[in-house]
C-alpha cells in the first residue's frame, strides 16, 4: 500500500493532483480542511481485505465516538498503524528468509571445507545431541582421517564418556533405595531387582519396603508383587516406621525401598528426602530416569534429587525411546553413571547390567533409522 498527503487550494483540485499521480484507483483515505485550501490523503495498491478491514473498524469508532472532528484523525491512525504493520510484516519474512538461505550457504560451505567434521556434527544432531556436547565431542575425535576412522574415534569418545557402575546390586545386594517422579517406572525396576536377585540367591535374602503412603495402587502393586515372589513387604510413611523396618530386616542381604513418585516441583519430595535420610541414613540412592524424557525435564530431575548422595541412575523405557540423544546428553554432561536399563515391562528379565556401549548402539540404531527413513522419502518424493 502507498500512501500520499495532496493540498490544493480545494477539493476539486486535489482530486484533479490524485487522479493525474494515483489513477483513477486511488482512494481517499481521509480530508481535512486548512486554512490555505485542504489537505486529501490518498491511497493506492492497496489490499481489498485490509481496506474492508479498516473500514469496519473507523466505522465501529465513528458510532462510539460523537465527536465528527475526530473522525479524520482516526482514518489517519488506521492508515499509518496499517502502514507501518504490513511494512513490519514483509520485513520480518524476509528476515527469516535471508537467515534461512545464509544458514544454508554456511552449511553448504563448511561442508565443502571439512565435509568429516560436517558428515560427524549432521549425525550428533540428528541424534539430538546437545550442540555445545556435540562439539566438545567432535573436538575430541580425529579429523585428519577417512570418514570411518574419524566416526570410530567418536564413538570411542561417547562411549567413555557414558559411565556405569557394573551389577553391584545384584551382586552386592545391600540396602538399596530407589527414587523419581511419577511414572518412570520405579516400582517395575523395584520388582525386577527383587526378583532377579531372588533367583541369584534366594528369595528368602529379600525384603521391600515402600514409602509411599499416598497413592493406594502404588503399594498394591508392590504387594502383590510381593507375593509372586514370596518376599515380604512393608509398608511406612514416617521416618521411624522405616527405621523399625529396615531394622526388621537387617538381616537380609538386599532390601529394596520404593519411594513416592511425585513431580520434580513437587514440594513434598523434600518431606521423602528428609524421610530416608532419617530412616535409612546408610542407604545407597539410585534415581529412576526414563529415556522417553525432555533434556530440560531430565535435567531437572537429577538436579531435585541430586539433594541425595546419588550412587546412579537406572536408565528406564529404552524400548519406547525414538532418540536417546537427551538421554545420553543428560548422562555426561551430569556426570551420572548408570548401573541398569529397563527395556520392557515382563519381571524379572526386562532389566539389564547397563553398559556404555550398548546404551550408544542403541542410539546410533535409532538415528540411522530416522536417517534412511528420511533419505527414502527424499528419493520417494524426488521420483513422484
Amino acid at each position: 500500500m502507498k500512501l500520499k498527503r495532496f493540498v490544493a487550494a480545494d477539493m476539486h483540485s486535489a482530486m484533479n493532483k490524485i487522479r493525474s499521480e494515483l489513477g483513477d484507483d486511488a482512494v481517499i483515505w481521509s480530508s481535512n480542511k486548512l486554512e490555505t485550501g485542504v489537505e486529501v490523503i490518498a491511497a493506492t495498491e492497496y489490499d481489498d481485505e485490509v481496506m474492508e478491514a479498516t473500514e469496519e473498524v473507523i466505522d465501529d469508532e465513528i458510532t462510539k465516538n460523537s465527536n465528527p472532528s475526530s473522525h479524520k484523525t482516526l482514518a489517519k491512525e488506521h492508515a499509518d498503524a496499517i502502514t507501518i504493520g504490513a511494512m513490519q510484516s514483509e520485513i520480518s519474512s524476509l528476515r527469516t528468509l535471508l537467515e534461512d538461505q545464509l544458514a544454508d550457504l554456511v552449511w553448504d560451505s563448511y561442508k565443502r571445507r571439512t565435509p568429516i567434521h560436517a558428515g560427524l556434527l549432521r549425525k550428533l544432531d540428528a541424534m539430538s545431541v546437545e550442540p555445545q556436547l556435540a562439539q566438545d565431542l567432535i573436538g575430541c575425535a580425529q579429523l585428519d582421517v577417512d570418514p570411518n576412522a574419524a566416526w570410530h574415534h567418536l564413538y570411542q569418545e561417547m562411549t567413555q564418556r557414558v559411565q556405569v557402575t557394573g551389577d553391584n546390586i545384584l551382586s552386592k545386594g545391600g540396602l538399596i533405595a530407589l527414587m523419581g517422579t511419577t511414572g518412570v517406572g520405579k516400582t517395575t525396576t523395584i520388582a525386577k531387582l527383587a526378583a532377579q536377585f531372588a533367583l541369584r540367591h534366594g528369595a528368602n535374602q529379600v525384603a521391600l519396603i515402600t514409602t509411599d503412603a499416598y497413592r493406594v495402587a502404588a503399594h498394591e502393586q508392590l504387594r502383590t508383587y510381593g507375593k509372586i515372589m514370596e518376599v515380604p513387604v512393608r509398608v511406612v510413611s514416617t521416618a521411624d516406621e522405616l527405621r523399625v523396618a529396615v531394622n526388621k530386616f537387617s538381616h537380609k542381604k538386599l532390601i529394596l525401598i520404593d519411594t513416592a513418585g511425585m513431580g520434580q516441583r513437587d514440594n513434598r519430595i523434600n518431606d521423602q528426602i528428609t524421610l530416608l535420610k532419617q530412616g535409612a541414613p546408610k542407604a545407597k540412592y539410585y534415581l529412576v530416569v526414563s529415556a522417553t524424557s525432555q533434556r530440560s525435564v531430565m535435567n531437572e530431575e537429577v538436579k531435585t534429587f541430586r539433594k541425595m548422595p546419588l550412587s546412579g541412575c537406572v536408565l528406564t523405557k529404552l524400548d519406547d525411546a525414538i532418540s536417546l540423544g537427551d538421554a545420553i546428553t543428560v548422562l555426561m554432561q551430569q556426570r551420572l553413571p548408570v548401573a541398569y536399563v529397563g527395556v520392557g515391562q515382563k519381571v524379572p528379565k526386562d532389566l539389564r547390567v547397563a553398559c556404555s556401549k550398548e546404551i550408544i548402539d542403541a542410539a546410533v540404531s535409532l538415528v540411522d533409522e530416522t536417517l534412511a527413513a528420511d533419505e527414502q522419502a527424499t528419493t520417494l518424493s524426488k521420483a513422484g
